[in-house]
């Protein structure tokens, strides 16, 4: 497999590791799934289809606990987000809280575990969350079980963003 890593001469400048994982739930620790080859299957839901390699604590936090860190009077919006968590995607989104329509351009997701995990969304609940938030979905994005959605808020912005790179 080709992994991608991080520039470390970016990190704590342009790129910065929280060691927390994303729920829709209060501050706590959870259950976390380390599986065996491809980390990027590992989850906070017992896996399926994947060996587990480890099983440990977790911190974990809202969406809305990290976003409410923003300076808002700098930063009025966020161009992009992209969420891939192995089942999880809808709470993550669901825990963006006010965030979510009034500060996201473009979020992409993945649609669906298919089955992958003990708890994952449906691709018809996703898109009907983003809808009811103030969303559409993005023609022609959905690629590799990933869907992007523009928040209608903000569609004026949508010829001067390029969210092509994460699709």
């Amino acid at each position: 497999r080709n992994y991608r890593y991080v520039n470390l001469r970016y990190l704590n400048k342009r790129f910065f590791v929280f060691n927390s994982a994303i729920d829709n739930s209060d501050q706590s620790y959870k259950t976390f799934y380390m599986t065996e080859g491809d980390p990027g299957t590992s989850s906070l839901h017992m896996p399926r289809r994947f060996k587990i390699k480890k099983i440990i604590q977790v911190p974990c936090i809202k969406l809305s606990d990290f976003l409410s860190l923003i300076p808002w009077d700098r930063f009025p919006y966020i161009e992009h987000i992209k969420v891939d968590a192995q089942g999880n995607d809808l709470r993550i989104l669901k825990s963006a809280g006010k965030y979510l329509a009034d500060r996201i351009v473009y979020v992409t997701a993945e649609t669906q575990a298919c089955n992958q995990y003990s708890y994952s969304h449906s691709e018809s609940e996703l898109d009907h969350f983003m809808i009811n938030k103030g969303f559409k979905i993005v023609p022609r994005t959905s690629v590799a079980g990933n869907k992007t959605y523009l928040n209608q808020k903000f569609e004026r912005l949508s010829n001067k963003l390029d969210y092509s790179f994460l699709v």
